[in-house]
């Protein structure tokens, strides 16, 4: 058995937080863990899993917030003239990801002035 086992104070220490938080997760059922005896363990995949998922999520509710400032976005994107150009002569479908990037630079732009750029899910 290959398998890393941590305690709860391990992964306290490892995450720098209280072991009580640790011990919290694993009860809500966030973190998994054997418990043997009175004692938790965590497995190195255990935690692996845990703060990928959690990466996974911050970076979901980072794009959220990325889709609803369009002027965010055009302000990055007038960052590079070339991928403008791209997206200004490109012939996107309506809800695609290149026609919200051409209402977010048109928005910006004052041309859509009023208009907010949004992404519809795309029509089957």
């Amino acid at each position: 058995m290959n398998q890393i086992f941590l305690t709860p104070e391990e992964v306290a220490e490892l995450l720098r937080v209280s072991t009580n938080d640790v011990v919290e997760l694993i009860e809500d059922g966030s973190l998994s863990a054997l418990q043997i005896g009175e004692n938790w363990r965590i497995t190195q995949e255990s935690l692996t899993g845990f703060l990928s998922e959690g990466l996974r999520m911050q970076n979901l509710k980072a794009i959220n917030l990325a889709m609803q400032d369009p002027n965010a976005w055009a302000n990055i994107l007038r960052e590079s003239p070339d991928v403008v150009s791209n997206i200004t002569a490109g012939n996107f479908e309506d809800g695609t990801f290149g026609d919200f990037l051409q209402k977010v630079l048109a928005t910006s732009d004052g041309v859509l002035s009023g208009t907010v750029a949004t992404l519809r899910p795309r029509k089957s």
